[in-house]
């Protein structure tokens, strides 16, 4: 599985969709189509993801974490 080096959005207002781009200029270039519900599903999950998927997270100290995370 390729590593993700750049990653782009684009919103299109005619399908209201987001287009996600991943690395658009190498050779494992990758879009995808992301819904509404998609997309606020994954907002809803991203903090508590981060918080726990994150090193940086985990090193910030415990009072601040969640503002880290929201940073």
């Amino acid at each position: 599985m390729a590593m993700i080096q750049s990653l782009a959005f684009a919103y299109s207002s005619r399908q209201d969709r987001v287009l996600a781009l991943a690395n658009q200029d190498g050779d494992d270039a990758r879009s995808f189509w992301l819904t509404r519900r998609m997309v606020m599903a994954l907002l809803e999950r991203a903090p508590s993801a981060l918080e726990s998927g994150t090193g940086a997270a985990a090193r910030a100290p415990a009072e601040f974490r969640h503002d880290f995370v929201a940073f």
